[in-house]
């Protein structure tokens, strides 16, 4: 089942790799945003944060802390997918971002976001987990990843942050400002990405549905953030919810699932 999943993803990749070559082709001057500050900052992110977790991979094979034999080169497959749809999403995304220019949200409006970010996270977990039994599917690669494996539990850290910025660039910087261009309302436009991130997410928790509505409504807040606030506060978001996802893994697993 999880390859329908990710093959779903595959395709949200492909299309914004698609979206993004059509515009640089129609107008080769948006190759000029890779030279802003924006773009720099989050191509750097993604770049730096996806070698490391590289390199981490092989020193965990390397240090012998074992694990699922697949998870690296499933890593490593998915990391050059990422970059390779970075290339031409990269300055698209900037380029509308900076088109629509949406003031940063004010210091309470932001904590308010992350407030709705972390309740949402957690709450609609823990009320699935007092409501079905949640497990994790036997398929999932980072079933068994965890803090026992440092070397190894640093590199799913490092991919995950990376993760953050490069699926908001995709989903919230090109995906969601295109449709907004081709007429659809603000609704349609946060919901048809954010459904296919959330089921592109999908298949790694048992029963069917419990990780997908966490994610989509997710999905709807780092959407309304990009609308209001800009590209930059949806990826700020989106890493503080990884980064807590990372601490619950830790200190209560199974909010983490």
């Amino acid at each position: 089942m999880i390859q329908a999943f990710q093959l779903l993803y595959f395709f949200s990749l492909l299309g914004a790799l698609i979206i993004g070559c059509l515009m640089i082709a129609r107008d080769a001057t948006l190759l000029l945003e890779y030279r802003r500050r924006p773009a720099m900052i989050l191509g750097g992110a993604v770049l730096v944060l996806t070698a490391a977790s590289l390199l981490l991979g092989v020193a965990s094979r390397q240090a012998g802390e074992g694990g699922n034999p697949l998870l690296l080169p499933g890593l490593l497959a998915i990391c050059i997918l990422n970059v390779l749809t970075l290339l031409p999403s990269l300055p698209v995304a900037v380029s509308w971002d900076r088109a629509d220019a949406r003031p940063w949200p004010a210091a309470p409006v932001f904590v308010a976001l992350l407030a709705a970010t972390f309740f949402w996270s957690v709450s609609s977990f823990g009320i699935a987990h007092l409501l079905v039994e949640v497990k994790m599917s036997d398929e999932f690669a980072l079933k068994d990843v965890g803090m026992g494996k440092p070397l190894e539990f640093a590199m799913i850290a490092c991919f995950a942050l990376a993760a953050a910025v490069m699926e908001e660039l995709i989903f919230r910087g090109v995906l969601q400002p295109f449709l907004r261009r081709q007429g659809l309302p603000l609704a349609a436009a946060i919901l048809i990405p954010g459904a296919v991130f959330a089921v592109g997410h999908g298949g790694y928790t048992e029963p069917w549905g419990v990780k997908e509505i966490q994610i989509l409504g997710l999905a709807v807040i780092f959407g309304w953030a990009r609308e209001r606030h800009g590209l930059g506060a949806a990826v700020m978001l989106h890493l503080a919810n990884n980064a807590l996802a990372l601490l619950l893994a830790v200190v209560a697993p199974w909010l983490a699932v």
